[in-house]
């Protein structure tokens, strides 16, 4: 309840406005790179994250490791994210996944590549 009624304010103020629009500038990119793939996945990993203070300790590796344990069981063959260049995509690279597709925008003066990524289970 308390972040509903922290929305209306937020609507209605200049940051607000901006970051809404970002925000829906983010899943239009994603959607057309979900387009340029032209294929269907088994699954998405829809959010992956690892504080900063905990990278490069093994962290990420092991709860991606849990993560892939789950898809096998479930069956999944084929799996795609989104990420970006304000992230550690290179861990996705490292990991043996394939980028898809990318694309670069220019948001408020600043350079951005947003990525899909693909990865599969055997």
């Amino acid at each position: 309840m308390r972040q509903i009624r922290l929305l209306p304010p937020l609507l209605f103020s200049g940051e607000g406005h901006r970051r809404l629009a970002e925000e829906l500038e983010i899943l239009r990119v994603d959607d057309d790179l979900r387009r340029e793939t032209d294929k269907t996945y088994d699954a998405e990993v829809a959010l992956f994250v690892v504080s900063p203070a905990a990278r490069g300790k093994g962290v990420g590796g092991r709860l991606f490791g849990e993560m892939m344990g789950l898809f096998r069981k479930l069956g999944v063959r084929e799996y795609f994210l989104f990420t970006d260049t304000s992230c550690d995509y290179g861990f996705y690279d490292y990991r043996g996944l394939v980028r898809r597709a990318e694309r670069h925008v220019d948001a408020d003066g600043k350079p951005k590549t947003f990525f899909l990524y693909e990865g599969g289970l055997l």
